[in-house]
């Protein structure tokens, strides 16, 4: 599944942020959704089987946390043009005052040489599947691939199994 964004997608996420750079926990929001939309979980979930349901309160009053405003709009852009790129400032002299180029360059994932271990869901809905098909032949520095079948993004915090992935992650990171 994959996220479709616009510009007014990007718009909305810049007014949620407002003038701060992080975006974090924000009850009143969350609640907002939460109580309006009976099923809001099965909106932001793949799956309907791997979460303890009577949780999703505390775990929305921990959503949105780890991120800030800049990072979410620069996802929006990549979704938007479907390139892996650096953020655009939204004009050619922007950018070029922060890249010496008029548009924001790719990534250069092949450069990259820090050890990669890649765990990934087939039903997530921020690193589509396809994407990271994509990604997998241009790190040079791979150490681990791990795909889960069944999996959506949010199952490897919220899912009740997620444990199970947990302990091969620690076990892989402590043979590295």
């Amino acid at each position: 599944m994959r996220l479709n964004f616009d510009k007014s997608h990007e718009y909305v996420i810049r007014r949620i942020g407002g003038k701060r750079d992080e975006v974090s926990q924000n009850s009143l929001f969350v609640d907002k959704q939460y109580h309006n939309c009976p099923d809001f979980e099965k909106g932001i979930a793949a799956t309907d089987a791997r979460w303890n349901f009577t949780r999703l309160p505390v775990y929305l009053s921990h959503t949105p946390a780890g991120t800030s405003v800049k990072n979410m709009a620069h996802f929006c852009q990549m979704v938007q043009t479907n390139k892996f790129r650096m953020y655009d400032y939204g004009s050619p002299s922007k950018n070029m005052e922060h890249y010496g180029q008029s548009t924001p360059p790719a990534y250069n994932v092949s450069a990259m040489t820090v050890p990669v271990a890649l765990y990934w869901a087939q039903k997530d809905w921020l690193a589509d599947p396809t994407d990271v098909r994509a990604l997998l032949p241009q790190l040079p520095s791979k150490l681990y691939d791990k795909y889960i079948p069944n999996w959506d993004h949010l199952d490897f915090i919220w899912g009740m199994d997620a444990a199970v992935v947990y302990y091969d992650i620690i076990k892989n990171m402590k043979g590295s």
